[in-house]
């Protein structure tokens, strides 16, 4: 039976007549609305419309699940629950508990909390609990890459002592060059888990910009995406480490590069530098299609990616944005759109005091001779590279996988020195120094070790209260041969050359 207009207008004029009087009473304080048995709503309180930025001519009439859609199997119990206003994937929305009070003309005030915040902090304490588990996984990980690359450094150098041809050294030091750099990209992400400081030097921007455009010229070639550079002669250098700068500079323009190649239209990139007093901004510009107006306050978050599944970790901005704080700079995205995306990127200027980046001379071959080496490394690669790096210079090496082994041969033979991994199976070279100790404690202080940087903070005090030197690797002959030379100046006891007869 359809209820008359009269009594239709007559109910609704009750209606909002109690409502209100509720909401002068309640609107003033509490952001709410007035919902009848079937959730529409009658009313909006002033403190809701000013609070959400809401029109209530544009609720009113409307259900409350229409304006304020519930969050999907995140219901709380009992009697609230909780909604979202605006696009739930956007990140201008909000998340709202909804406290329903029944009122004794059958229709409810629903309190609107606001819970945004506390859902952003409870999401950001699990990303924070998921970087810390990266961050673990990442020391690890840092330790297995670095044995290899330990082992292809070594070999090259080994090889570039002898006499070559033009071509075969210029290859050998290519990939030496570039095994170096995959170390440093290495350690860089261990420092980003680990939030080491960088050590500041006086670096030109220029040469490492060009660099990180001659590491990705195959791509860009590939891809016809071409590079425009206006940089001022007159630019001042950089108070930051070139290889952490290198870094970013390779990462910017690898997210550029594969941002066009994506929409397969080419592209060109800009390189602009200026200058202020104290700070240098370099933008590096695109005409990519751009970055979704939802992702642009994530871009920066480690393991976000815009990228289709496959083509990116979501670790370059993060990186980027890491390394340019830690030495007191600021990376943003400046400009977004239809045309391409602009990363603005700020850097402090080189004071005096920093330390001028120079070019590393060539090792000279210098080397340990004549001397009875003991090497304690559990990776074959390395443990054999150490050893081929000491016999190729007239050195009597003896190798283990094991410190069990190890042991037992220094307990009837002398050596002159001990090259040891601080890290493997069974007995780490803590307890491995231990033993050595009881057996000859001289010799304990002649150890080397060598790490693949991941070291614990127990191993860190004990090689700063033991005193041992420590080269992580990937190491260097150079390094490797410099740093046993010192062990061999220490005084000890008793010294013999390689080849005296034990007793």
């Amino acid at each position: 039976m359809a209820v008359p207009d009269s009594k239709l207008t007559r109910r609704t004029r009750s209606t909002h007549s109690a409502a209100t009087d509720l909401l002068e009473a309640f609107g003033e304080r509490l952001p709410g609305l007035l919902v009848d048995p079937t959730g529409r709503i009658l009313s909006v309180s002033r403190r809701c419309a000013s609070h959400y930025g809401v029109r209530p001519a544009g609720w009113i009439g409307q259900r409350i699940d229409e304006v304020l859609p519930r969050v999907p199997s995140q219901g709380n119990p009992g009697d609230s629950d909780e909604r979202v206003l605006g696009p739930q994937s956007g990140s201008s929305s909000k998340r709202i508990e909804a406290i329903p009070t029944p009122l004794p003309d059958g229709n409810s005030f629903v309190v609107l909390i606001d819970r945004t915040e506390q859902e952003r902090a409870r999401a950001e304490c699990l990303h924070l609990g998921q970087l810390a588990s990266a961050g673990r996984l990442i020391s690890g990980i840092v330790h297995e890459i670095n044995n290899p690359l330990s082992g292809i450094i070594g070999y090259t150098q080994l090889l570039l002592i002898r006499e070559l041809d033009r071509e075969t050294r210029a290859a050998l030091e290519k990939i030496h060059e570039e095994a170096i750099r995959s170390s440093r990209i290495v350690r860089n992400l261990l420092d980003f888990a680990r939030r080491r400081p960088v050590a500041d030097t006086s670096t030109p921007l220029p040469t490492v910009i060009r660099k990180a455009i001659e590491l990705k010229a195959h791509d860009l070639r590939i891809h016809n995406i071409a590079v425009q550079l206006e940089i001022p002669r007159t630019l001042p250098p950089a108070a930051a480490d070139p290889h952490q700068l290198l870094q970013v500079f390779v990462n910017l323009i690898a997210n550029a590069e594969q941002a066009m190649y994506e929409s397969d239209k080419g592209g060109r990139i800009v390189l602009r530098a200026s200058a202020t007093r104290s700070t240098i901004a370099i933008k590096v510009e695109d005409t990519g299609p751009g970055i979704p107006v939802d992702d642009r306050e994530r871009v920066f978050e480690p393991f976000y990616t815009t990228k289709t599944e496959g083509k990116g970790t979501g670790l370059g901005l993060g990186l980027c944005r890491d390394i340019l704080r830690r030495i007191g700079g600021s990376i943003v995205l400046a400009k977004n759109g239809e045309s391409g995306a602009t990363f603005e990127i700020r850097i402090p200027i080189a004071t005096a005091g920093d330390a001028a980046d120079k070019p590393k001379r060539r090792p000279r071959r210098e080397f340990v001779r004549g001397r009875r080496i003991l090497v304690v490394e559990d990776d074959p690669v390395c443990r054999a590279m150490v050893s081929e790096a000491f016999e190729s210079t007239g050195n009597e090496v003896h190798a283990f996988d094991r410190s069990e082994t190890a042991l037992k041969f220094l307990r009837s033979r002398w050596v002159d020195a001990v090259i040891s991994d601080l890290h493997r199976p069974g007995t780490n070279g803590l307890e491995f120094h231990e033993h050595v100790t009881r057996i000859d404690e001289a010799l304990a202080r002649r150890i080397l070790f060598l790490t693949g940087d991941t070291m614990n903070q127990e191993l860190a005090q004990f090689l700063i209260k033991a005193g041992n030197p420590v080269l992580s690797k990937p190491v260097e002959l150079a390094d490797l041969h410099s740093a046993v030379q010192k062990l061999l100046d220490r005084n000890s006891r008793r010294q013999k050359t390689l080849f005296a007869t034990d007793s």
